[in-house]
């Protein structure tokens, strides 16, 4: 296999917010657009059932495989265009097209077509998080990649709790006025305004992308000596063919079975817990479904947000300290803790203790289980090679959501209605899945330290080449 140039380039010792922060948060702000679009369908179960005559079964492929089987594919099959090409341009084609997907489900009048548009809202989404992560890794220094990727990560629970507020507004106002005049003799259900307003604010956003960006680049120069700019402009990040990246993948397989089957089994606790969260509190703790969306965007605000941003914290200080292998403490220590709290908040709601104890236990989850999140990203750019950082990634994400959204969700509801049998046992369910997802990634987390040390080791020796 061919060497592939490293980053080269001296690592600053500005602070963070001495670098500027535009990027990130433009970065962040996709990102929340991202997942608003996704969680949009959340709270509309009931008015699009009604108005469009979808069953509970057509609704769930909605939710589940028509976004993550169209995600997980393309994400594989477009990597190869966002490593080759300029990642800005490509944020912003997938911004362009999930928002165009979203806007058109204002319209649709079947199944067929919000299924349509769901995975066009997958396909667009794909894009986004291998290009960032791969953008954001070229503009800020190893030392502060971690809290730079927690700022990108923020933007998804602020955009899921947006959407889960403002849409149950929508939701609401459509059982009082269920129409609303666009203009003289064209209306259309209030409840589809989400996807005008979301979908709007997205277009207008994928097209100045592009143009924001300009004005952040000067924030990298302070990076490199104009004879390493001259150097570099010389010559180019090669592109290489993906049979090549398979087998780089393939050649470190020790380091990387680690790292996506450790990782992907940490988010697993992640996605049950913001999924069944609202089954789990009108089940068991007896909130109407307002009230449950209203606790779960306050805990996406403020557990889910203060988890993201601990974990790249903390991260950043271990490797300040010496210890490379911080991803791999941070998501070993940290699983291991989302599994005690599984135990603890189970505990509290099966002792029929005070509500409160039982948010609390939920809560504490939550934090913990948002902790994969920076590390899974910077680790992949650590010691991945450049021209391949965007598929690798890609990979990543594929196993990510199969085995969070497809296997994880559904071993959840499989547990509830063949093993407990019984609704009210979700957080049975809900309990035992993320522990045993969480043991899981802290053991797997655990063996995969020293492997991802050797070959942080095998790219120092070899000067910068990724052999």
């Amino acid at each position: 296999m061919r060497p592939f140039s490293a980053d080269l380039r001296p690592e600053p010792q500005k602070p963070l917010y001495e670098l500027g922060l535009q990027l990130a948060f433009m970065c962040a702000f996709a990102n929340l657009l991202s997942h608003a679009n996704r969680q949009i369908l959340v709270v509309l179960v009931e008015r699009i059932n009604s108005d469009l005559h979808i069953s509970d079964t057509q609704f769930g492929i909605l939710m589940g495989p028509a976004f993550s089987v169209a995600y997980a594919i393309s994400t594989i099959i477009i990597a190869e265009f966002t490593d080759a090409n300029s990642k800005v341009r490509m944020i912003s084609i997938g911004v362009f097209v999930w928002s165009a997907a979203t806007f058109a489900s204002a319209f649709v009048e079947s199944f067929e077509g919000l299924l349509l548009c769901r995975a066009l809202v997958g396909l667009g989404q794909s894009i986004l998080s291998p290009a960032a992560y791969t953008l954001l890794a070229s503009h800020y220094p190893k030392n502060q990649l971690g809290r730079i990727s927690s700022l990108y990560a923020m933007g998804s629970f602020l955009g899921s709790a947006l959407v889960l507020i403002v849409g149950g507004f929508f939701a609401e106002q459509s059982l009082q006025k269920p129409e609303f005049e666009l203009w003289s003799n064209f209306s259309i259900a209030r409840w589809r305004l989400i996807f005008l307003w979301v979908g709007g604010v997205g277009l207008i956003y994928s097209l100045v992308f592009v143009w924001l960006h300009k004005n952040t680049e000067h924030h990298q120069q302070y990076r490199q000596q104009p004879e390493q700019q001259n150097k570099q402009e010389q010559s180019p990040t090669p592109h290489v063919p993906y049979p090549e990246v398979v087998r780089y993948l393939w050649k470190y397989r020790d380091c990387y079975r680690f790292y996506i089957l450790g990782f992907s089994s940490y988010s697993v606790a992640l996605f049950c817990i913001i999924a069944w969260g609202p089954a789990f509190f009108i089940r068991q703790l007896d909130m109407n479904q307002s009230q449950a969306g209203l606790v779960l965007a306050l805990i996406m605000g403020t557990a889910n947000l203060s988890g993201v941003w601990a974990s790249g914290y903390i991260m950043d200080k271990l490797r300040e300290r010496g210890l490379k292998q911080a991803p791999y403490i941070i998501g070993t220590v940290g699983a291991g803790i989302t599994a005690l709290t599984a135990v603890g908040f189970y505990s509290a709601f099966s002792e029929q203790w005070h509500h409160n104890w039982v948010l609390l236990g939920f809560f504490l989850c939550a934090h913990f289980a948002s902790y994969p999140i920076a590390p899974s990203a910077s680790t992949n750019q650590l010691m991945t090679a450049i021209p391949m950082r965007a598929r690798a990634y890609a990979i990543f994400l594929c196993v990510n959501n199969l085995l969070a959204m497809g296997a994880g969700l559904s071993l959840v509801g499989y547990l509830n209605d063949y093993v407990f049998s019984e609704q009210e046992a979700i957080g049975k369910s809900l309990a035992l899945v993320v522990f045993l997802s969480a043991c899981a990634a802290s053991v797997l987390l655990g063996l995969g330290a020293k492997p991802y040390l050797r070959k942080l080791d095998r790219n120092a020796q070899h000067q910068g080449q990724y052999l």
